[in-house]
């Protein structure tokens, strides 16, 4: 769920793509919430996994959210690698974790991956009206293809 920040906020790759899209009233409302899950097979540790997740909200801001006050954000980031037997008694288990030396890429790919989910949703997004004539618009795609190459992101014949 994408559901957050304004049009004006929005940034794809560090270009302003929100300021740049045109044709679309830009209607400022409540305040929306987004919900983010960070999910890894990487063995780390309870500690390791709340590092993380500061990760995921820094991601986020790589979009130019900036979570207002009223937004409900919820950031939950889990590892699947550890596995506890549940049916008998053990005196002690042993756990593997990523060494905090080496764990350095593990946050960077966090980052770089909320970053690209959010980018995503958000273009995967169609317009769709509700109640009361409310209209969420999808982006353009025609257009933020113009707006990247315009800021040298992608070349003329990418994405044809």
């Amino acid at each position: 769920m994408a559901n957050t920040g304004s049009r004006n906020q929005l940034r794809i790759d560090g270009v302003p793509v929100g300021k740049e899209i045109k044709g679309f009233k830009y209607k400022s409302g409540k305040t929306k919430s987004i919900i983010l899950v960070a999910a890894t097979d990487a063995p780390l540790l309870p500690f390791q996994l709340k590092k993380a997740a500061k990760r995921v909200a820094m991601g986020l801001a790589q979009t130019g959210a900036i979570s207002h006050t009223g937004s409900g954000d919820i950031i939950l980031a889990f590892s699947t690698a550890n596995k506890v037997p549940r049916n008998r008694i053990h005196l002690s288990l042993e756990i593997k974790s990523v060494s905090d030396f080496w764990i350095t890429p593990v946050y960077q790919a966090t980052v770089e991956a909320t970053h690209e989910a959010i980018v995503n949703a958000l273009t995967a997004a169609r317009t769709v009206s509700g109640r009361d004539g409310n209209t969420a618009y999808g982006i353009p795609l025609d257009q933020l293809k113009e707006i990247m190459r315009k800021y040298l992101r992608i070349g003329a014949g990418d994405y044809e």
